[in-house]
């Protein structure tokens, strides 16, 4: 068994060209993680994860409160196996990160999915604020950000299915086979502003009511490419391949 679950800082795992592995290998970090295992070695047995864990922090000042959601990025380079002595069962490679996750794989493994969830910082008023007679009043003052997200995955030897999902940019790269599908995907946010007011009059009735909001689309491109020598499905499996972004799409 193979893992690693620091409390904070950078969570690493490694083995070497003669490692072999049962139960598969698990990293969580608040901080970034890093899984690298060498050309010849196995994970004969179990799945291999990776997770720099999302941490939220709340600070209020002035009558704001801001939420702050952040965490480290996710790195894992398989050049061995994942998979059982005879081939038949394969081990899924996941990595999970907040400012990225960037998932490579050279030998033979299960599915292959890299997730950027990316950064988020939201403000908002602390306290719904006093009635004042004759005075005009904000009820709401809020925004919410989402920060950058970058999901990629590379797949030179051969995995059941690969996907990339990141907020704000998806890449899958096959050079080699995917027997299934391949995806690449933003899922879609927005940067949101809202500004909310009332008007109340001499007996704190409200006479007038306002509210302002402006949205902005989050994301970039998604893209697959399949370079020349790779392929997606086989003889006895169809694979699909889509590439869904913001500002473009492509698969190449």
């Amino acid at each position: 068994i193979g893992a690693g679950t620091p409390v904070g800082g950078t969570g690493t795992f490694s083995n070497a060209a003669t490692g072999q592995i049962f139960n598969g290998v698990t990293v969580f970090a608040v901080g970034d993680v890093k899984i690298d295992t060498a050309a010849g070695s196995t994970v004969s047995s179990g799945n291999v994860v990776g997770n720099a864990v999302r941490t939220t922090k709340s600070d209020t000042k002035d009558g704001v409160t801001t939420n702050t959601t952040t965490g480290g990025a996710s790195t894992i380079n398989i050049a061995g196996d994942v998979q059982s002595k005879d081939g038949t069962v394969r081990g899924a490679v996941s990595g999970t990160g907040v400012s990225a996750s960037t998932v490579n794989v050279a030998g033979n493994v299960g599915a292959v999915t890299a997730t950027a969830t990316g950064a988020r910082t939201f403000t908002g008023l602390a306290a719904a604020p006093a009635a004042e007679a004759g005075k005009t009043i904000t009820t709401v003052n809020q925004t919410d950000t989402f920060g950058a997200g970058a999901a990629s995955v590379t797949v030179s030897g051969k995995a059941t299915s690969a996907t990339a999902t990141g907020q704000t940019s998806a890449t899958v790269v096959v050079n080699g086979a995917v027997a299934g599908n391949v995806t690449a995907t933003i899922p879609f946010a927005t940067n949101t502003t809202q500004v909310a007011t009332q008007t109340l009059d001499a007996n704190k009735a409200v006479v007038a009511t306002s509210v302002n909001q402006s949205t902005k689309a989050v994301g970039a491109g998604a893209s697959v490419t399949v370079a020349q020598g790779g392929s997606v499905g086989s003889l006895d499996t169809q694979g699909n391949i889509l590439a869904s972004g913001v500002t473009s799409a492509s698969v190449t």
